[in-house]
């Protein structure tokens, strides 16, 4: 894009051709030269480098605080039982892919715990969990 930017602005200069001409030439819509030409002559050249693309950003980030610290010290085991702990916290449902992005961006690692046997105790397997 900033290349075509680049090489019509330098055509509506040094050529005698119009905006249609060029704009087919480029292939791309015709009301936007006027734009590059304009920004270009109040901006400067370098304006034309600049690419202005915007990410939406996550709701959740507005809560990021409050929902990262309640998770270090409250730890969850499944993206289900995240989505519920941020629902209750914030009152904002999202997806679990949400989440679990949301997670991944602030740097939380999904670890593969170990299983229980079932032969082992219930009333230990149910002080451990509390524990963990």
């Amino acid at each position: 894009m900033t290349q075509k930017s680049l090489n019509s602005v330098y055509l509506m200069v040094t050529t005698d051709l119009n905006d249609i001409q060029i704009s087919q030439s480029f292939g791309c819509h015709r009301n936007i030269l006027p734009f590059w030409r304009d920004k270009c002559l109040y901006q400067g050249l370098s304006s034309l480098y600049v690419n202005y693309y915007r990410q939406p950003e996550s709701i959740l980030e507005q809560y990021s605080e409050v929902i990262l610290t309640h998770l270090n010290h409250h730890s969850v085991q499944s993206v289900n039982q995240a989505v519920a702990t941020i629902e209750a916290l914030t009152g904002i449902k999202r997806s679990p892919t949400q989440v679990r992005n949301f997670l991944l961006r602030h740097d939380y690692k999904w670890r593969k715990m170990g299983k229980i046997s079932g032969k082992a105790n219930t009333e230990e397997q149910k002080e451990w969990l509390k524990n963990t």
